[in-house]
């Protein structure tokens, strides 16, 4: 008592509360981090208790609340939509975000924005929009970091956004000035071409081309114009050859001291602990363009704006673009495929079962235990083999089912077995739409069951309403959607702003919902004959009445309606009688005859049907019906905009993110189904045959001819890249089993450290088999072409061991290969700079009076950027050896 009495207390004393009116408050939320910290604390009264008591033991501060009554003024979030609100640019690009604040109505509510710090020509608006240019001197590779302050005009109250500006690593490969007649702007190899039209540009402009790298290691391209210019078309390489062109953006140095030789003692790292996904089996490299994202201006909860950047259509390597300023484009990978156990000298222990997660409303990917917390783990100690898929869903659903059939193909090759799939929300969208086979229908799809959880196969229409010709019922439980600018939201049936010059960028209809439309033709789109599939519906009954609960008509996200496998089962007549599908589910072909699909409908905590149930009519059920009774809820951010009565998840659980208790038992209706079905007679995964044909190449260099050994080749059927790469041998050849495909070229992508990369086709198409392309598949030899040479600055800094001084007065020495040296001297700053270095390998060595001498080797300076920082160097006084010297044993000396 006496500790709580103290947190209380210490609420008063912070203001998160008014004094003595702390025990009627009740929190408007809190996120993620507290819901799991309440977990931990189920056996204290109340979890307002646990929370104070959180508080008092500092495992929780203000800043992670996001709302009491009287703490910041109501605001609860205040953010931007990069990563970490770190915004980054090259020298020379002009930023802009919009700072989005989630609290009371900006309609109603004054928000006062003021810049407390930052780099100097940073603004901020009264709308809350902040600008900034980086300076064309900017360190690259350095943040500039900056803090804006948000108040409540009203209470006087506020919070904090803290965030930096990142210089990105590039330089300017391309420019031209290019007038109304038109012209065209290209790098020395024409990896990246732009075309400006006749006419786009009213006055002579310079049009630049900006290449390097981010903070990610991702590589970037920035088109530029001082001027307006209404059109340009950017031709582009494929993403695999833009990252292996654009070099890394720091040279990494090998020190060799010359007086001594130092070793620092190793250090014991602790074990990680296990995880589902630690071996990466591969992922699928896209284009990704930063756009401005239509929709609110706020946030609302922890749902803001929802991303900057966006998936281009695959192979869609010419992009039409209008220049006000600049726009970037990206390489980045738009999914991957992770396990628990290596992708070589693999030993198959069981039915693979791959997992697919659904909707991110981030730039990134969602992990497997931030999404799925211990289900994977559970089906392996089952004796399963779980695979992990994750992608980022501001794409089109098409691209990315693309990528999941060569995650597919990839187990089914590895494992020599089918697999199952099991999928939440959009993810079981991504499902439909590969195994439906809206991209490549003719290819083979080794897949052994599917199973959906709180899937919205039947769309997010937002109301009953017609889409693409198709009726559709309501199938939004939440206005989460409306802060949902992603592709993926568009194509289920959340309108989007977009305009027809996006529409045509991205490959998308002018009418939201294509995607919903498209997979509810079974006749059009042929699921794989005779495909066991499991639909899993999660429903909520929070609200107690009397002596039973009312049913919520959804999951919090989605409708009852918008999760039936069909919308022709959707129903909201409380006297229709639809039941839930029981394994057959008939449709009429094409040719008028009758098709059958083998589905079974659940509702996750019940065995009872659906007509009994009438979940879109809200009607009174008893306890007894729902275990647990309150039910399941789509996911942690379900829970957002729901009055408090929904919100009593004391009784409910989550319908993919399992909570489950140490030991063999777990609850979780979602768990036990999945068990039940991979367990279930009839549905264990079948052998796997792929047919493959053998693939020869040779790689050789274009000057001398001689072959290269370790050379990376990706092969690739249709242009796609197919998972898993191999090297060249000593002889510059390798020789490797693809899986076929019928009646189409390959292609081989071959990349080499020091060379620009190379892409051949097949000499020939396959046929219909592979034996009617004799098994083999040959490609003429690859010709690789050494990188041109490059110059640019060389800088280091030099500081004293052991106290971080910088140190002026240091005798920099760089040597090249053929012995010519250049020298300069540190700054006061502890800089040594090179102005003009040529690509290439060199020694650094340091001298300094009263210090030992050391050198640093320098490999492969590329210089493609025009600049080369190496991390900070250091150096020991002599005076510090000699008693290192005198010190046996102390792991320093050697």
């Amino acid at each position: 008592m006496e500790r709580r009495d103290a947190a209380i207390q210490r609420i008063d004393d912070i203001g998160l509360v008014s004094a003595g009116s702390w025990s009627a408050a009740e929190p408007v939320g809190v996120d993620t981090l507290a819901l799991r910290l309440h977990v931990r604390h189920l056996g204290l009264a109340s979890w307002l208790e646990a929370m104070v008591v959180d508080l008092a033991d500092r495992d929780l501060s203000p800043d992670n609340m996001l709302g009491f009554p009287d703490a910041h003024g109501g605001i609860t979030v205040i953010s931007i939509s990069d990563i970490d609100n770190r915004v980054a640019g090259f020298r020379g690009s002009l930023l802009s975000r919009a700072v989005q604040v989630s609290g009371p109505d900006p309609a109603t509510t004054v928000y006062l924005y003021t810049v407390l710090s930052g780099p100097a020509g940073f603004v901020v608006g009264a709308a809350g929009v902040f600008t900034y240019e980086i300076p064309g001197g900017a360190a690259m590779g350095e943040d500039l970091p900056f803090e804006i302050d948000v108040v409540n005009q009203a209470t006087g109250k506020g919070r904090r956004l803290s965030g930096s500006f990142y210089v990105m690593v590039g330089e300017v490969i391309a420019s031209e000035v290019v007038g109304p007649d038109g012209g065209t702007v290209a790098d020395q190899w024409e990896d990246i071409v732009v075309d400006v039209p006749p006419g786009a540009a009213a006055q002579p402009s310079t049009v630049s081309v900006v290449r390097g790298r981010n903070m990610e290691e991702d590589p970037v391209v920035e088109i530029r114009s001082d001027l307006p210019v209404t059109e340009v078309v950017v031709h582009l390489p494929p993403p695999e050859v833009l990252d292996h062109n654009t070099p890394a953006a720091v040279a990494q140095p090998q020190a060799t001291p010359v007086a001594a030789h130092l070793t620092v003692a190793a250090v014991a790292m602790p074990q990680a602990a296990p995880y589902v996904s630690d071996y990466d089996w591969g992922g699928i490299k896209a284009y990704f363009i930063d756009r401005e994202v239509p929709g609110t201006d706020k946030c609302v909860g922890d749902i803001c704006t929802d991303t900057s950047i966006t998936r281009l259509p695959d192979k869609k390597y010419v992009i039409p673009l209008a220049l006000t300023r600049q726009q970037r484009l990206s390489v980045r990978f738009g999914s991957d495929l992770r396990s628990q156990i290596p992708s070589s000298n693999l030993v198959p222990v069981g039915d693979p079962v791959l997992f697919i997660h659904g909707y991110h409303k981030g730039d990134g990917f969602h992990e497997a235990r931030d999404y799925w917390n211990d289900f994977p783990d559970r089906i392996s100690d089952l004796g399963y083999m779980p695979f992990e898929f994750m992608w980022r869903t501001n794409a089109r659903f098409q691209d990315v089912a693309e990528d999941l059939r060569y995650a597919v193909d990839e187990i089914a090759r590895k494992t020599g077995k089918t697999v199952h799939l099991v999928a939440h929300s959009f993810g079981g969208v991504l499902s439909r739409v590969y195994l439906q086979g809206l991209v490549e229908p003719e290819a083979i799809r080794p897949v052994a069951s599917l199973v959906t959880i709180g899937t919205p196969h039947s769309g997010i229409a937002d109301k009953d309403r017609e889409m693409h010709g198709v009726d559709f019922m309501r199938g939004q439980d939440s206005p989460l959607f409306e802060f949902c600018a992603q592709l993926s939201c568009y194509q289920m049936g959340e309108p989007l702003k977009l305009e027809a010059n996006d529409r045509n960028l991205f490959d998308v209809q002018g009418e939201e919902g294509f995607i919903a439309a498209e997979v509810a033709d079974f006749a059009g789109h042929l699921f794989p004959e005779n495909l066991p599939i499991e639909v899993l519906i999660g429903l909520l009954a929070p609200s107690k009445k009397d002596s039973g609960y009312i049913l919520h008509p959804g999951d919090g996200l989605i409708t009852y309606n918008g999760q039936r496998f069909s919308p022709d089962y959707g129903e909201n007549d409380p006297d229709s009688d639809i039941p839930l599908l029981k394994g057959k589910y008939p449709f009429r072909l094409p040719n008028g005859e009758k098709g059958m699909l083998n589905v079974t409908e659940r509702i996750l905590g019940t065995n009872l049907n659906s007509p009994q149930l009438k979940p879109y009519w809200e009607p009174l059920i008893a306890a007894s019906v729902l275990s647990p009774p309150n039910g399941y809820w789509h996911s942690y951010g379900s829970t957002l905009f729901h009055d408090s009565k929904l919100k009593n998840t004391g009784n409910s659980l989550y319908e993919a993110a399992l909570e489950c208790a140490d030991g063999p038992v777990c609850t979780n209706d979602a768990y036990r189904r999945v068990k039940a079905w991979l367990e279930a007679d009839g549905h264990a995964a079948d052998d796997s045959f792929i047919p493959t044909i053998t693939a020869t190449v040779k790689v050789v260099d274009a000057k001398t001819k001689d072959p290269i050994e370790g050379a990376e080749v990706f092969f690739a059927a249709r242009g796609d890249v197919i998972l898993e790469r191999r090297y060249t041998g000593p002889d510059g050849m390798l020789k490797r089993a693809l899986p076929f495909s019928q009646n189409v070229l390959y292609s081989a992508s071959v990349f080499a450290n020091g060379y620009r990369s190379g892409r051949v086709d097949s000499k020939s198409p396959t046929g219909s088999t592979p034996d009617e392309t004799d098994g083999v598949l040959s490609f003429p030899t690859v010709f690789l072409q050494d990188f041109v040479f490059g110059r640019g600055e060389l800088k280091a800094r030099i500081l004293r061991a052991g106290s971080n001084e910088e140190l002026e007065g240091v005798s920099c020495t760089l040597t090249a290969t053929d012995g010519a040296e250049q020298t300069e001297t540190s700054d006061d700053a502890g800089i040594c700079r090179f102005e003009t270095v040529i690509k290439g390998s060199y020694s650094l060595r340091l001298g300094k009076l009263g210090y030992l001498g050391v050198s640093y080797d320098l490999p492969n300076l590329l210089f493609d950027t025009g600049f080369e920082a190496l991390p900070d160097l250091s150096m020991m006084p002599v005076h510090m050896v000699r008693e290192l010297a005198a010190t046996p044993g102390n792991g320093w000396v050697t």
